[in-house]
């Protein structure tokens, strides 16, 4: 069967509750994902409070300095005092995501280091970053528009498990707690529609790659670390 984008979304998931996989729920579906990962936002007013220390910043920097916060942070922050989270509401970029595409929000924060200027840049970003043509999807691990055929076919774009990372590049666990990740979902995955039931971690092949190079100082340098200790340290 030829790949194209016709033939990857007849076998992507349905983002449903009622997933029939298993005759149960295995897909995180939008009731779950509101339920999992419930946010604040609406729920009080919009009133100015004191900033206390952070107001010493001219509200235009402290506004950058919001954005290019992670997102999970961000979240946690809002936690802190009505003044914060009405600050964090101010920025314009803040308020299209809320208005547009809250539940992005919701996926994004589970895991991830991705500030909110990068979300909202991807998000009116259109091409693929491997092909130039039109990015249906945003790849979470590396946080770029890609076309569904090039996410299945570029090797940029494969997923690998952290043991695996850790025994091809020669990373050690500090190195690896600072990649992006993700969880799998439970579910049929590939063409051939193979049945996973474990949750795994992921990281990308191409930031794990990267994470050795800047370890070990040069990709030859990398390749010759991991002939020399990894089978002696995984066998």
């Amino acid at each position: 069967m030829e790949l194209t984008d016709e033939t990857i979304r007849e076998f992507l998931p349905v983002m449903t509750d009622q997933c029939e996989i298993y005759q149960k729920p295995t897909m995180l579906g939008l009731a779950s994902l509101e339920r999992t990962c419930p946010l604040d936002n609406g729920r009080h007013d919009a009133q100015t409070y004191y900033l206390a220390q952070f107001g010493r910043l001219p509200i235009e920097i402290f506004h950058i300095i919001l954005l290019d916060i992670d997102i999970k942070t961000l979240t946690i922050l809002r936690r802190v005092g009505r003044s914060i989270r009405t600050s964090i509401d101010a920025p314009w970029q803040y308020k299209e995501i809320i208005k547009h595409v809250l539940n992005n929000l919701r996926a994004v924060h589970a895991g991830s280091q991705v500030s909110c200027r990068q979300l909202y840049d991807q998000l009116c970003w259109q091409e693929c970053v491997a092909c130039g043509r039109f990015g249906q999807y945003i790849y979470l691990l590396g946080f770029s528009r890609v076309r569904g055929v090039c996410m299945c076919e570029d090797k940029r774009f494969l997923a690998m498990k952290l043991s695996q990372a850790r025994i091809a590049f020669g990373l050690d666990n500090f190195e690896l707690a600072r990649l992006p990740t993700l969880l799998s979902i439970p579910g049929r995955y590939s063409m051939s529609r193979t049945k996973v039931v474990a949750r795994i971690i992921l990281v990308g092949r191409t930031q794990a790659h990267t994470a050795g190079v800047r370890v070990h100082g040069s990709a030859e340098k990398m390749e010759e670390y991991v002939c020399m200790f990894a089978p002696e340290k995984f066998d």
